[in-house]
């Protein structure tokens, strides 16, 4: 984990009135990006006794700009809620503790990489929820995400990529849970496993359920809503227009895009013939499917340990 020399909020220089809302964040999915949370966050800001921020993902502890506005602009975005409900939110970057050298050296004015301690600081009762998924399935998953989004280019292969954007190192879960753990007690942490507890349609209302009883909510019942799909559609075409100078998005996070450029990028992507979008594809090969299983196999023995549980990968 690198340590940031932004200093850390603490619950001793707040007001009363934001120590009391502080209080009613009861828990956080922290993890991770491409594992079904936000599945398991939409589903949960349905219950009438959650409340869950209209904004996805505040990104408060993890995103200088954010952080440095302090704690009134984390509480505004629950400023909603009523007197009843159990704050929540869902950040799946929040997990993301250790990065690569390259990440921290492009990164470290604009990302924060010790949430952990940041977030004990002001909710140290949280309880946290995190759903993992095959690391290197989550990694290629993520990849593709961010090719689409212009992050990343499609002319270049996974494995010349892999060591930016949180590709591989976000899959390094050991190494980012057992920075959590030193940070929060493990009877704070609920673990899902999405080819076990989320993509199977026979196990998603015990996982509801089981959520459930750990946030200390009534549970929400069988639901249509258990079955719906949050995938993200992969929009090949998109990611080559957005490699164009005039719509260029690389290191652009979603707020600094150039609204009209973006529109244009989505509209030339919508218009395009169907020979055109058959033509285009994100490739992923063998080899970089052995570069990520190869770079990811130490942890899986002891991720298994640390979690008391066989995995499916």
């Amino acid at each position: 984990m690198y340590v940031s020399d932004f200093p850390i909020i603490s619950r001793d220089s707040l007001s009363a009135s934001e120590r009391q809302l502080l209080d009613k964040i009861h828990f956080t999915i922290i993890g991770v990006q491409k594992g079904g949370t936000t599945w398991l966050s939409d589903i949960l800001s349905t219950h009438k006794d959650i409340h869950i921020p209209d904004r996805k993902e505040l990104h408060f502890y993890n995103q200088r700009p954010h952080y440095s506005q302090g704690v009134e602009w984390y509480l505004d975005n629950f400023k909603e809620h009523n007197d009843q409900a159990v704050l929540g939110e869902a950040t799946p970057n929040y997990m993301w503790n250790v990065a690569t050298p390259e990440e921290y050296a492009s990164e470290k004015d604009e990302l924060l990489f010790d949430v952990a301690p940041r977030m004990r600081a002001l909710i140290p009762h949280v309880k946290l929820i995190i759903c993992l998924r095959d690391p290197v399935e989550r990694a290629i998953s993520s990849y593709y995400h961010q090719v689409t989004r212009g992050r990343l280019s499609p002319l270049k292969t996974l494995r010349d990529q892999m060591h930016t954007h949180g590709i591989l190192s976000m899959s390094y879960y050991e190494q980012h849970l057992e920075t959590w753990f030193k940070e929060f007690p493990q009877e704070q942490f609920h673990v899902l496993v999405f080819e076990e507890d989320i993509r199977p349609d026979k196990n998603k209302l015990a996982t509801v359920d089981a959520v459930c009883d750990f946030i200390g909510v009534k549970r929400l019942g069988d639901q249509p809503i258990l079955y719906e799909r949050s995938n993200e559609k992969h929009d090949p075409l998109l990611a080559y227009i957005r490699q164009m100078p005039f719509v260029r998005f690389a290191n652009v996070t979603d707020e600094d895009r150039d609204p009209l450029a973006d529109r244009l990028a989505r509209a030339l992507s919508r218009r395009a013939p169907d020979w055109i979008q058959r033509m285009v594809e994100i490739k992923i090969t063998d080899e970089d499917r052995d570069a990520l299983r190869e770079a990811l196999q130490p942890d899986h023995d002891r991720l298994e340990s640390m979690l008391g549980r066989k995995l499916p990968w």
